[in-house]
């Protein structure tokens, strides 16, 4: 029986992925990966060239907010995977497996019948700051990680406010910030990625950003 991998390739940068993330790599011999277009197999390729020549897993991961129809599908893909594993399994996130991480779902429901094991990876904040030359958090500060905006309130909290995958909820993010008072903001698009581009406010930016868009807020 094989082992399902939960490798994180970093933020963008191949030089950020881990030794260990390309060793596992290396040892798999399936890489599945959510679609025919994946950022985070693009990552890889830079650091394990090899990887093209492994055989591929392409799984249906939709992006949709029905909850229940996420759940079916993780279990849909969770059987595939099963389905494969009499050989070793490398499925492939951007970031970190444990950061909002399909594969964390996934893991879920392998796990409990067989073995799994996640290899970690520098988060996109933690590129972000590295990029911006500044630390996250000092002294007492807080670190506060949220998905994007999902209702109608926004408190940001004292410390540092971090919105993942921020893209398409900026406009709404951009007001709600217009009646509360921060110290700055960093608005980072495709952290690591050639594409990359950092923002210092609103006002500068384009009509579209990318889905992998980070905003950090310090209060």
């Amino acid at each position: 029986m094989g082992i399902l991998y939960g490798i994180g390739v970093g933020p963008g940068d191949p030089m950020l992925m881990t030794l260990k993330a390309v060793e596992a790599i290396k040892k798999c011999d399936i890489i599945a990966i959510p679609s025919r277009k994946s950022v985070a197999y693009e990552i890889a390729v830079g650091a394990v060239p090899e990887i093209e020549e492994k055989p591929k897993l392409y799984l249906d991961m939709p992006m949709i907010k029905d909850v229940d129809l996420i759940k079916k599908k993780h279990l849909e893909v969770a059987n595939i995977i099963i389905e494969n594993l009499d050989k070793n399994i490398g499925f492939l996130t951007l970031g970190d497996p444990s950061i909002y991480s399909t594969f964390s779902y996934i893991n879920d429901i392998v796990s409990k019948d067989y073995e799994t094991v996640v290899i970690p990876g520098i988060t996109s904040f933690s590129g972000a700051a590295a990029l911006s030359n500044e630390a996250l958090v000092q002294w007492d500060e807080s670190l506060y990680v949220i998905p994007s905006i999902h209702d109608d309130s926004l408190v940001l909290r004292r410390g540092t406010n971090v919105f993942m995958k921020s893209g398409k909820s900026l406009s709404e993010l951009r007001e709600k910030l217009a009646s509360v008072e921060y110290k700055s903001i960093k608005i980072i698009e495709k952290c690591g990625m050639e594409e990359e581009k950092v923002y210092e406010d609103f006002d500068s930016l384009p009509e579209k950003l990318s889905y992998f868009t980070l905003v950090v807020i310090k209060v």
